[in-house]
């Protein structure tokens, strides 16, 4: 019931189980990635439970969801909603963590939020102290003997130029430009922002940004 009536929303009867000495990071099932009230209320946007949740001591940083072959905090529920992210944060979220596949498209919020065009989640992980050049590891792919993918690097702004065929990330480009991303970063197989780069708008970017830090391609 405590479940059911995270899910239904209802603030008031969530209290009253806690009152009652409901433990408030109960899991849903036995296994590792068993649903959290928490976890709940943030797949749901329900900010006003998680709120309540985390006021009652739920734990931010147990891992419930699994993200391809790893499980992870819940935080990344909140990828996209800055009011969610900004709560989960303040009550003590570890928000810098990789997820997804680490042998070929691992993220972090930032990257995840920079590939997506959500300014508004990048402002506020920059504001949190998120490092707009953290260098995250693609780790090697393999399928028996055989290499799928290299070993490799990448960055928030790289994140971003890979998706910048959409309708504004070229706003999200210039702002990482902005915020201090290193247009002539090289990943650990030699490639920049700029190779990755197929919009003739965000080229201009990139090549006018290497040429003002002082390096050209």
């Amino acid at each position: 019931m405590y479940f059911k009536a995270v899910q239904a929303r209802d603030v008031a009867l969530v209290q009253r189980f806690l009152d009652l000495g409901v433990a408030v990071d109960e899991r849903a099932g036995p296994s590792r990635e068993a649903a959290t009230a928490l976890s709940i209320a943030v797949g749901q946007n329900d900010v006003a439970m998680a709120r309540l949740l985390l006021q009652r001591g739920a734990n931010p940083n147990l891992d419930v969801v699994r993200v391809g072959a790893h499980i992870v905090p819940v935080i990344v529920y909140a990828g996209g909603n800055p009011e969610m992210l900004d709560l989960l944060i303040k009550s003590g979220a570890k928000w810098n963590v990789i997820f997804g596949e680490t042998n070929r498209y691992p993220e972090t919020l930032l990257s995840s939020a920079a590939h997506a065009g959500n300014l508004p989640v990048v402002k506020l992980l920059l504001a949190h102290g998120a490092d707009v050049n953290q260098v995250i590891p693609i780790q090697e792919g393999k399928m028996g003997s055989v290499t799928l993918f290299q070993p490799d690097t990448r960055t928030a702004l790289i994140a971003a130029v890979e998706n910048a065929g959409r309708d504004g990330n070229l706003t999200m480009v210039k702002f990482l430009i902005g915020a201090g991303a290193n247009v002539n970063f090289k990943s650990s197989q030699g490639r920049t922002a700029l190779d990755y780069a197929q919009n003739t708008e965000v080229i201009k970017v990139l090549l006018d940004a290497s040429l003002k830090q002082g390096k050209t391609q």
